[in-house]
């Protein structure tokens, strides 16, 4: 039974959505986007996190023991002093995190990557340029339509594209969206390509296989329209 913290004062930054010293446990959150989420000795344990996004978050101190994490995304989440003790974790990808003081106790990992991430645990350390994946025809096929869908492309998790190189201009939050849109512009009407994300692409093979990730990224490429930032968000396309 975990017991109130009092939080220190120069972590309290009150967010939208916020955990604080809560009892969560044995909760179904498959599905739920945790972007910028602040959260601080809150018990999940048991919770269910399958196709889950984790952005710019920060839970420290929280208890995520025996939880299920299937397809979860944590992206430059801060999960300093958590407890993942006895938690499952298949087809996950750790991406700029920190996990200072994290506890992994018999956890259990399948085809889960750490990007940038220092995971106390037997995980997948990758890099893009060092993963190599023989892809078929009709993978490569649905690949390039997917290229065409902005969706997609804004979400980041087929394909990368390489830094700007030069001096960076310091930008209002105005002005960064109009690079933003200009950049998009500019990828759809060039035919430069975009270089795949070999790690979300690898999940998803190493999980249903070229042949269904290739129907199911087909479809995909026709029909997503909505802005999103998990490979979770394709799962519904594999039949």
């Amino acid at each position: 039974m975990k017991t109130n913290r009092k939080r220190p004062a120069q972590h309290a930054r009150p967010k939208a959505h916020n955990y604080e010293n809560e009892q969560r446990s044995h909760t179904n959150f498959s599905g739920k986007r945790f972007t910028d989420v602040q959260g601080y000795n809150t018990d999940f344990s048991g919770s269910d996190f399958s196709n889950t996004s984790f952005y710019r978050s920060v839970l420290k101190y929280c208890t995520f023991d025996s939880c299920l994490f299937r397809f979860t995304d944590f992206t430059k989440t801060n999960f300093t002093q958590s407890s993942f003790k006895n938690a499952i974790f298949e087809n996950c990808l750790f991406d700029q995190c920190i996990l200072s003081g994290c506890d992994f106790e018999n956890a259990i990992f399948t085809n889960t990557y750490a990007v940038k991430t220092e995971v106390p645990a037997p995980v997948i350390n990758a890099d893009q340029k060092k993963i190599h994946i023989d892809l078929i025809p009709a993978l490569q096929s649905a690949l390039s339509a997917c290229r065409n869908n902005p969706a997609i492309i804004r979400s980041k998790t087929l394909f990368v594209q390489k830094p700007a190189k030069g001096k960076k201009e310091v930008l209002s939050k105005q002005g960064r969206k109009k690079v933003q849109r200009e950049k998009l512009e500019k990828q759809f009407s060039s035919d430069r390509p975009l270089e795949i994300n070999r790690i979300n692409v690898a999940r998803l093979v190493h999980a249903f296989g070229q042949e269904k990730t290739a129907l199911a990224l087909k479809e995909a490429a026709k029909k997503m329209d909505r802005d999103f930032v998990s490979l979770s968000a394709f799962l519904p396309y594999f039949k």
